[in-house]
């Protein structure tokens, strides 16, 4: 159901200035704690942003009480193998037997085994503990600045009912080093919902753009009708690589069966753009030294895109693009009302957490 991503590439500190910080630690009366962790991820000349949360009871400093925290992860019990949610004390969080009750899904992964640290690998549950780790060992590491790292993480998604707009948020889970043989990029897996009319031409070309909804989970919906699990828009640049290509994006997102369902629901590869992309250089690019000398016959149009480096840099692109196809499409029982924002049935439970310096 969730928007997985991964990514391989070097992780960096984020600079702090007066609005922003990298690393934040929020205290209040009540003695609950917020950290908040957020770097840069790069890889080519794409610069994603990644963001770890933590919660807790803590003092003024931001310091855990031991005491007073608790942690809650999916256990698996193995008789009956059925995951429950479960509550764990503070100063139980790193027993072994623990660590291994717990399902994958609800650890966090760092791993920075080498030949010289073949004990470089730690578990966790509780975020704090993973955040001052990878604060530590890789974002305030200058050994590691130029390494790279593979990250699996989730796409959490929140809305604001007050500003009307839906939220991405890149959450890492599991960090590993990066293999040699491994090429640098930022993929999501989705199960994306589309309707018969979500496939839509780009003027001029011979693109197309999705227009496609994720299901995700919100807790804070989940006394409401849709018991938490919302709708978020999703839209993915599609750009076929030939007519037969273009002949099947039309025929599996627009020829729908008579007896078909209104929507249906297909796995995705997606690659994540966020930056400024290397294109070809092409003669309307020349300067006006350059067309000259075409024109006046001093050089050739192949020699003077050959002396202007054959690539440049394009625009900035920030989106979502079409990669491959991961599991195959299905009919759903969506309707067109299942798919609007999500809204809180009683008015008065709607509580906008967003500030404009977190947008």
């Amino acid at each position: 159901m969730a928007m997985n991503f991964t990514f391989v590439g070097k992780l960096k500190a984020v600079k702090d200035n007066e609005k922003f910080k990298g690393y934040e630690v929020r205290t209040f009366e009540s003695g609950w704690v917020q950290t908040n962790l957020k770097f840069n991820a790069m890889n080519g000349n794409n610069r994603h942003m990644f963001q770890i949360k933590a919660g807790y009871w803590g003092d003024k400093n931001g310091n855990v009480n031991e005491s007073k925290t608790v942690i809650y992860a999916p256990v698996t019990n193995e008789e009956t193998h059925k995951t429950t949610r479960t509550k764990i004390a503070y100063v139980d969080r790193e027993d072994e037997s623990v660590l291994k009750s717990v399902s994958k899904g609800g650890k966090y992964v760092l791993d920075l085994r080498t030949d010289e640290n073949p004990a470089g690998y730690k578990e966790y549950i509780f975020e704090k503990d993973f955040i001052d780790d990878v604060k530590k060992h890789i974002l305030e590491n200058t050994r590691v600045s130029d390494v790279r790292f593979r990250v699996l993480g989730e796409v959490e998604i929140t809305y604001s009912e007050s500003k009307g707009n839906f939220y991405k948020t890149f959450v890492p889970k599991k960090i590993y080093l990066a293999k040699d043989t491994e090429e640098d990029k930022m993929q999501i897996n989705a199960k994306l919902i589309y309707g018969r009319t979500s496939l839509e031409d780009v003027a001029g070309t011979d693109n197309f753009v999705l227009n496609a909804y994720s299901r995700y989970y919100d807790n804070s919906y989940r006394g409401d009708n849709c018991k938490g699990y919302c709708f978020c828009p999703v839209e993915v640049n599609i750009v076929p690589k030939n007519e037969k290509q273009k002949d099947l994006f039309v025929k599996r997102f627009r020829e729908f069966e008579t007896d078909s369902s209104e929507y249906r629901e297909i796995g995705m590869v997606i690659d994540v753009i966020d930056g400024q992309e290397i294109v070809r250089v092409t003669e309307d690019m020349l300067g006006e030294e350059a067309k000259e000398n075409i024109e006046y016959g001093f050089s050739t149009l192949e020699e003077e895109l050959k002396k202007a480096g054959g690539t440049t840099y394009g625009p900035r692109i920030t989106e979502y693009r079409f990669n491959n196809w991961g599991s195959p499409s299905e009919d759903t029982v969506y309707q067109d009302e299942d798919l609007l924002p999500p809204h809180h049935d009683d008015e008065e439970k709607s509580d906008d957490i967003f500030e404009d310096d977190e947008i």
